[in-house]
């Protein structure tokens, strides 16, 4: 009897032949939960139990910038200049969240917004061209960078309500998206502003075509995002996994007293490949999505496919949050996993490992296939399935024979490293 493995449709994207994923060291085995880069080499990752590390060369050396002066985990972080950097954070012992500052490059932090009766995990987003740092404790908060008052913009956010990722498009829409408690299971919520987050509205749920819970959310523009969704079951994941188009968004009355966003959404993909903690689009069709499992995936199509950009992260541990400046893009998860995204050296020589060096053959075939390399070194490498599923790692020279024919056709890729660089080809059986 076959093995049967999971398949989906698979579009090996050129950019991975410019681009690559790198582990490198945080210092640190805590689970890192934010990341935030004010450019390619000056960033902050934050983690559990007070972890706040500084680099200033994008990761080669990391510094301890918390000093034992902020408790409890660090949730997030936005870092505003080489000096100023908001996190916030939860602390257990005292069930107390709080926003915290430093304007000294972390010598010393000052709470700037607590509350007490926090239940829910908290973010923080700067809007810059308004000088604002708003804040989702038990209700959301903001406040201009010079003024001691801050503002309730939305009360009552704890509760059956866990509403834990905020996102601005621009400087003027923003999303705060994330849950209700139902009977059984969690929906997705979310409110939106249109005015630099002085005004909040809920967004209309009978404008979603399901009642699944939100994983995460990512905006392509103003009037754009996406919505990754799970279809929980007794307030548990499922493995289940969706992703919702949500455009053109109005405001509307649709009952006395109860302003909402109405909305179109569009069901892309009934089937992802994990669930997503995080993802980023630089436009329509490009993305990226952190798995719950370990594994970056990426789109070309505007999330109708996902391939495995990454998958070598900690043996399924989860990837939480992921960062781009200047085309350099940062990722972190659970026991300090950290990768960096870059571009491959320009000027590479024309030897230098590419698609042209790996030849698999015949392909597609019931079953046998044939990998050669076109050089005089020992190669290493990975067979997965479709959705990233790691089936054995190899390592050869020259030449290897793969025997599939225990397992169920459909697509799979196979992965070949040398001296750094990797070479990712797909395999159909057939």
């Amino acid at each position: 009897m076959k093995k049967i493995l999971t398949t989906v449709p698979l579009l090996m994207s050129v950019f991975l032949c410019k681009a690559q994923w790198t582990p490198i060291n945080s210092t640190t085995t805590e689970t890192l939960k934010d990341v935030d880069f004010m450019n390619a080499s000056y960033g902050v990752i934050v983690g559990n139990r007070g972890t706040i590390l500084l680099t200033t060369n994008g990761g080669t050396s990391w510094t301890d910038i918390n000093n034992q002066n902020v408790g409890g985990d660090i949730l997030s972080v936005k870092v505003w200049n080489t000096d100023t950097v908001f996190v916030s954070n939860f602390d257990p012992n005292i069930t107390t969240g709080s926003v915290l500052l430093t304007t000294n490059g972390g010598t010393t932090w000052n709470p700037i917004a607590d509350d007490y009766a926090l239940i829910h995990p908290i973010d923080i987003e700067t809007n810059e061209p308004n000088g604002k740092v708003f804040g989702s404790l038990g209700n959301l908060i903001s406040k201009n960078f010079n003024s001691p008052v801050w503002d309730t913009l939305i009360r009552g956010i704890s509760g059956i309500t866990s509403l834990e990722r905020l996102q601005f498009a621009n400087s003027q829409v923003g999303h705060l998206s994330g849950n209700v408690s139902g009977a059984a299971t969690y929906s997705t919520r979310f409110f939106r502003s249109e005015n630099a987050g002085v005004n909040w509205y809920s967004g209309d749920p009978f404008s979603m075509p399901n009642s699944d819970a939100h994983t995460t959310m990512s905006f392509v523009n103003a009037d754009t995002s996406f919505c990754f969704t799970n279809q929980y079951s007794n307030w548990a994941p499922s493995s289940i996994n969706r992703l919702v188009r949500l455009e053109n968004f109005n405001l509307s009355t649709p009952s006395p007293g109860n302003t909402v966003y109405t909305f179109d959404a569009t069901i892309i993909n009934n089937s992802m490949p994990d669930y997503m903690n995080d993802a980023r689009f630089e436009n329509s069709k490009n993305g990226l999505a952190l798995g719950n499992m370990g594994s970056i995936y990426r789109t070309i199509d505007g999330g109708i496919n996902w391939t495995v950009d990454y998958t070598d992260a900690c043996n399924s541990c989860h990837l939480n949050k992921m960062d781009f400046e200047n085309g350099v893009g940062y990722a972190v998860g659970e026991n300090g996993i950290l990768i960096k995204y870059t571009s491959l050296p320009t000027g590479l020589k024309s030897n230098s490992f590419n698609q042209t060096m790996v030849n698999i053959y015949p392909n597609p075939n019931n079953g046998i296939f044939k990998v050669t390399v076109k050089t005089p070194d020992s190669v290493s490498g990975a067979i997965y399935n479709s959705i990233g599923d790691l089936i054995q790692n190899i390592e050869f020279k020259n030449s290897i024979t793969l025997n599939f024919t225990d397992y169920s056709s459909g697509i799979y890729f196979i992965k070949i490293i040398l001296n750094g660089e990797s070479v990712t080809k797909k395999i159909i059986i057939e």
